[in-house]
């Protein structure tokens, strides 16, 4: 288990953050309606690699997608324009 920090430094709300480890499993919804400028934590359970795919929605309608993130090293998600 890695616990995240999520950050949206974004001016929009976020609408619901997944995460899915790189490779093909599922995505699961680990943080929803976080506001502009507020932070959360999450947890992530993970096998053996600790590296996840990321997928924002945000309430305008945008998203973004990071790829190939190692959570277990970079515990800090800062979501940005």
């Amino acid at each position: 288990m890695v616990v995240v920090l999520v950050t949206n430094s974004r001016a929009v709300p976020l609408a619901e953050l997944d995460a899915a480890p790189t490779g093909g499993a599922p995505a699961k919804q680990i943080v929803a309606n976080l506001a502009p400028g507020k932070k959360t934590s999450a947890k992530l359970a993970h096998g053996k690699s600790c590296v996840f795919d990321l997928h924002g929605a945000y309430a305008d309608g945008s998203s973004t997608d990071i790829a190939s993130v190692d959570l277990c090293k970079d515990k800090n998600v800062n979501l940005v324009d």
